[in-house]
């Protein structure tokens, strides 16, 4: 009799440690899911064995309970996926035209792939905000990696986002922001996308040229790039010699200076005056709005009477320049191969680009011609030349393309490169071009989405880049100080006209007015164009 119950109580005491064994493995492996989603967007997969009857019976009632039903069975897998808040929330309030309400997404999903989906919001970002994570359990890992993919598909919080990268001279960010910050507000409102200025230039002595567009649309994107550079000021400045003799108040103060600038709304200063020769003379800046072209000729041509007493003509052998602030670290990008670029330049408006020289590490770029159209058609051509970044994450490894991402690069004369975020599990992909080939991004960003589809791409060269460009990077760093100095250069040889600023447009961020002057330079363009074909180099 005492040896039956010392038997029985031993079973029973064996029983207890099975069936508390599985329980403890369980505990572990969700407090290692839950520790390693503070530092990882998609979380690994965490298989969670489970041997005993009891805990498989409550893991089947709670999951019944929800929108996914798991079976009694020995084990399960699961995954943490973050999700894109905006579109969650969309889905939560019931849906719209493109989203369907959350209930019925989950539903759809547990359906198709037996996988059990909980919300939760136990992360938070840096900032204290809620991360709203995805729970999904299956009993394999095919069912798992299907719930995974139909969940990313539409909830990917990577999926549509991307930056624009430019460079834009730092005394211009005021210009873009307007007064009280009207301009940007309305430019971020039409657009639907988010322009950051770097916030050393409000304290640092070294000020920054680079300005930020993220958003979700590419070409939302690409429009507020193109009317960031059409809001840009124009400053023409001219030497004007004084007659010996004359006596001239060189003064901003001055009633007549006054009437110029309140006649043409523009802004007038003097610099650089040289009185103490016998042919004294005055450097004359005018500087006004993109829309206010023809306005800015008339007031050179006033100003330029009022100092010298004689009409502005072409025989007046008068230089006009306009100096832009290009960054130091991009001025071998802008010049090209040989000086290539500014020669292409030179070719199509007759202006002359000036860069200081590698050693003075000074930004100052100065576009120059006696005629003030071509010094403008110089100025266009030169903003074409600008290096333009984008940048974008994608969700699967982009290691394993890279022959692809090659074949991109001598296609379209464009650098990439990719780098893996901390986090894991998602990369980088940033592709630099010079801002004239802008719409071919969206080219180049679609087929690197492909990729992850298992579509390869078998289409022939770009024949819209007509272009003779150096390899790419030939390197595999991959941080952003070296895009500079590793990209393609671009010598095109086509004869059409880069014109980033199309003076024919309606659309103004500001009140213009007539775009006469405009079609002026437009007809000068042409006029440059039919010269390079007919074997001649206008000057």
């Amino acid at each position: 009799m005492m040896m039956e119950s010392r038997s029985t109580i031993l079973q029973h005491h064996q029983q207890q440690q099975q069936q508390s064994m599985p329980t403890t493995s369980s505990i572990s492996s969700s407090m290692l899911v839950g520790s390693k989603s503070n530092s990882s967007s998609l979380i690994t997969t965490t298989m969670i064995t489970d041997s005993s009857p009891n805990t498989s019976n409550s893991s089947s009632s709670s999951s019944s309970s929800s929108n996914g039903s798991l079976e009694s069975d020995s084990l399960f897998y699961e995954k943490d996926l973050k999700v894109d808040k905006k579109i969650l929330a969309i889905m939560n309030q019931g849906g719209n035209d493109y989203h369907p309400s959350l209930s019925q997404f989950l539903s759809r999903i547990s359906i198709e792939t037996n996988c059990h989906v909980d919300v939760s919001n136990s992360l938070r970002d840096r900032q204290g905000n809620e991360i709203p994570v995805l729970k999904v359990r299956a009993c394999s890992q095919k069912s798992l990696e299907v719930a995974s993919a139909l969940i990313m598909e539409r909830l990917d919080p990577h999926r549509d986002k991307m930056t624009f990268n430019i460079d834009v001279p730092y005394n211009d960010h005021s210009y873009i922001i307007g007064k009280d910050g009207t301009r940007i507000k309305q430019l971020s409102r039409m657009t639907g996308c988010h322009i950051h200025l770097p916030d050393c230039n409000k304290t640092s002595n070294k000020k920054s040229n680079k300005l930020s567009i993220a958003g979700t649309d590419f070409t939302a994107i690409d429009k507020a790039r193109d009317q960031i550079r059409k809001s840009l000021p124009l400053n023409i400045g001219f030497k004007a010699q004084i007659k010996s003799g004359k006596f001239v108040i060189i003064d901003t103060a001055s009633a007549e200076v006054q009437a110029v600038k309140r006649k043409y709304r523009v802004d007038v200063t003097f610099t650089n005056v040289i009185a103490d020769t016998r042919n004294p003379e005055v450097t004359i800046n005018v500087k006004g709005g993109r829309a206010q072209l023809e306005e800015i000729e008339s007031a050179t041509r006033e100003l330029y009477q009022f100092v010298t007493e004689e009409k502005l003509t072409n025989d007046s052998h008068v230089m006009f320049a306009i100096t832009i602030d290009v960054s130091h670290s991009h001025h071998q990008y802008v010049k090209g191969k040989n000086n290539c670029n500014l020669k292409v330049i030179h070719q199509r408006s007759g202006a002359m680009i000036i860069f200081p020289s590698h050693e003075s590490n000074c930004n100052q770029v100065i576009i120059q011609s006696r005629n003030l159209l071509s010094t403008v058609m110089g100025w266009q051509e030169l903003m074409g030349y600008l290096p333009l970044l984008l940048s974008f994450d994608i969700n699967f490894d982009i290691n394993g393309h890279q022959s692809q991402l090659q074949k991109l690069e001598k296609e379209f004369g464009v650098g990439i490169r990719t780098r893996e975020k901390l986090s894991g599990h998602v990369y980088t992909v940033l592709i630099k071009t010079q801002e004239r080939h802008s719409t071919y991004l969206q080219e180049i960003r679609q087929r690197i989405l492909n990729f992850n589809n298992g579509f390869h791409d078998q289409s022939p060269s770009c024949s819209l880049c007509q272009t003779s460009c150096l390899n790419g990077f030939l390197s595999n760093d991959t941080s952003l100080t070296s895009l500079n100095d590793s990209l393609p250069f671009c010598s095109s040889s086509s004869t059409s006209s880069f014109n980033p600023f199309n003076f024919r447009e309606n659309f103004e961020l500001t009140t213009g007015q007539s775009n006469a002057f405009g079609n002026k330079l437009n007809t000068f363009n042409n006029q440059m164009c039919n010269g390079l074909s007919n074997g001649g180099v206008p000057i």
